[in-house]
């Protein structure tokens, strides 16, 4: 449809995204971004499901990001996301679609562990409480 004007009085304004969705784009574009959906939930899944033998932190980490899905995916029944509010939805996919192409191509290369190797962190400048001091002197 082109237009929501005609649905009858005051409805013009959706707010439903998966109605917006499909509104936008048609019953196609509506089902993509449902699949979409359904296969950021199934990334996620599976990566945890992957990362069983691994510290809970990083296990911990991408569940966190299955919880983001999910409040995204619930919030999308009553809020439809414009301006710059749709860049953390994007943001979102992307960090899931990037966790489990890492997680498979470490397996894929014969590493027993998948987690972050913390020996490059080791010459990462650490904040010292005079810094902290010197910050808020400045203020």
């Amino acid at each position: 449809t082109q237009s929501t004007a005609k649905w009858g009085r005051g409805l013009f304004d959706v707010t439903n995204e998966y109605i917006a969705q499909g509104v936008s784009g048609g019953l196609l574009t509506m089902a993509l971004f449902i699949l979409i959906i359904c296969r950021a939930f199934g990334v996620v899944g599976g990566t945890v499901r992957k990362l069983a033998s691994e510290p809970i932190g990083t296990t911990l980490a991408v569940w966190a990001l299955g919880a983001a899905l999910l409040a995204h995916v619930t919030i999308y029944f009553s809020v439809s996301y414009f301006d710059q509010n749709i860049v953390t939805w994007f943001l979102l996919l992307a960090v899931i679609s990037m966790t489990g192409a890492s997680c498979r191509a470490k397996r894929a290369a014969g590493r027993t562990s998948v987690a972050v190797d913390r020996a490059a962190f080791t010459h990462a400048p650490v904040l010292q409480e005079a810094d902290v001091l010197r910050c808020h002197a400045i203020e």
